[in-house]
């Protein structure tokens, strides 16, 4: 083989290789995350934080994008290298329905988790947080409470009342 085969045989290999890492790790974002049969979006609240009470102690994120649909609570991080990307963190399922008794909610590819929850779980706080609390047993990941502090809390009042 000349060096030029080479080369080039060198450059698809490359190509090749960091489509299949870019595929593997990618992450999961808002925008590429599709609605459910039937759903609706109700609103989008952007600039929240979140704390994220677990056996473990609080978690606080800060640049919080929720988008809260008539079956789901999506719950996403901005992103620090894709500008105008929003990382999934939390899809909860609050619908009251038969259907969801049925779903095993889990970590998917260790990227976001996935929670049910009933509407009476719901809550709007003394202090103005939207408060999502979460049954336990749904696996390691789910954390018992999540809280929104938001500008926004009159649409979530008007919704979760």
């Amino acid at each position: 083989m000349d060096f030029t085969t080479i080369i080039v045989l060198a450059i698809v290999v490359f190509v090749v290789a960091a489509f299949i890492l870019l595929r593997v790790f990618k992450k999961a974002s808002m925008e590429e995350l599709r609605m459910h049969y039937g759903e609706k979006m109700v609103f989008d609240d952007d600039n929240c934080t979140l704390e994220v009470k677990s056996g473990s102690g609080t978690e606080k994120l800060s640049d919080i994008f929720v988008r809260v649909t008539n079956k789901r609570i999506i719950i996403s991080q901005r992103g620090r290298g894709r500008s105008g990307h929003h990382m999934l963190r939390y899809v909860i399922l609050y619908e009251d329905s038969p259907s969801l008794k049925k779903l095993n909610p889990s970590n998917v590819k260790d990227e976001f988790v996935i929670c049910i929850t009933e509407p009476r779980n719901l809550s709007i706080s003394e202090s103005g947080m939207f408060t999502i609390v979460l049954p336990p047993g749904q696996g390691p990941d789910v954390p018992e409470q999540i809280q929104v502090k938001t500008g926004n809390i009159s649409q979530y009042q008007d919704l979760f009342r």
